[in-house]
């Protein structure tokens, strides 16, 4: 059975599968770098319902 992996700064959960993972890319680039990284595109695990209705087509 899988058990659900939650960052410790944060604790949103942790979608990779690494079992020694403690942070999630988020919280490790804001302790290496002091701020979130700014990628060009929504990262998967801070995706909201906003931004997924906002990405989906509609069907005609």
């Amino acid at each position: 059975m899988k058990e659900s992996q939650t960052c410790q700064r944060c604790h949103k959960k942790i979608t990779e599968e690494d079992k020694d993972k403690v942070l999630c890319n988020r919280c490790k680039d804001v302790l290496e770098f002091g701020y979130p990284s700014f990628p060009s595109y929504p990262l998967e695990e801070y995706k909201t319902d906003a931004q997924e209705k906002k990405f989906s087509i509609p069907q005609l």
